[in-house]
């Protein structure tokens, strides 16, 4: 990274690659979990992860920029 620009078009990657797979995960935890009150908590925490999805979206369009994700070790 040689710039600022470039950092935070890579934390944005990284952010939007953290949402997307929360996306894929959430209903996964919610089928498995036993608690009637977990399983509404994923699944409204899934909706919620959407909203964050267009969100970033809407960033990457507003900067210029494709939306896409770079892995993240961390998840």
């Amino acid at each position: 990274m040689k710039s600022l620009d470039d950092l935070f078009l890579h934390c944005l990657q990284d952010v939007y690659f953290a949402e997307r797979q929360l996306v894929k995960a959430l209903p996964k935890m919610a089928q498995s979990a036993q608690a009637p009150a977990l399983k509404e908590a994923f699944t409204a925490h899934r909706e919620e992860t959407i909203y964050h999805l267009e969100r970033l979206e809407q960033v990457f369009e507003h900067i210029g920029k494709p939306a896409k994700d770079v892995p993240c070790e961390a998840i």
